[in-house]
């Protein structure tokens, strides 16, 4: 991710000199570059992302719009690390794997579907991996790459929503303290 950043912002420097030497073409680079530049930082910083505990449940706001989980919803709150969270989210893609063939299309679909629903609600960036065997459906194996802490809410049909707030012990505390 960050490499991508970089590359970025050495091809908006590029069209930057590129402008300074009087040449036209310069502004489409710095353009593009700083473009990409904006739309990585974004996904990356996520400003706006705010999770807030109330007497309700939970809020998760983000830059544009927000969304609640009602505690009538929620059966567990807790807090867990990185490889926690990363063997639940290879588990919907392994699932398909292990059945002993190769992830085809459809399989892929469902579990990148629950994938999102996972982490629809988390800011902190999760890449998820795969090894192929021959072409671009024939997954062998899979997994996912996160750091950091977060929180996993488990629902009560059995779902897992990640969050990852900023002071994850707070936040469990303050889930788990009186309700106002």
């Amino acid at each position: 991710m960050w490499l991508f950043i970089m590359a970025a912002f050495v091809l908006a420097c590029f069209g930057a000199l590129l402008l300074a030497a009087g040449e036209r073409n310069g502004a489409w680079f710095l353009g593009f570059g700083a473009l990409l530049e904006a739309m990585v930082l974004m996904q990356v910083l996520r400003p706006g992302w705010r999770y807030s505990v109330g007497p309700d449940g939970i809020e998760i706001r983000r830059a544009l719009r927000s969304h609640a989980i009602s505690r009538n919803e929620i059966t567990a709150v807790e807090a867990v690390d990185a490889p926690r969270i990363e063997e639940i989210l290879a588990g919907p893609q392994r699932a398909e794997v292990d059945a002993g063939r190769a992830m085809d299309l459809a399989g892929g679909f469902r579990a990148r579907r629950e994938l999102g629903r996972i982490l629809s609600y988390t800011s902190a960036p999760v890449v998820l991996t795969q090894t192929r065997r021959g072409g671009p459906l024939s997954v062998r194996k899979v997994g996912a790459r996160a750091s950091g802490r977060f929180v996993l809410v488990t629902l009560a049909d059995g779902a897992l929503r990640a969050l990852s707030p900023r002071d994850v012990d707070g936040f469990v505390r303050s889930y788990h303290g009186p309700r106002r």
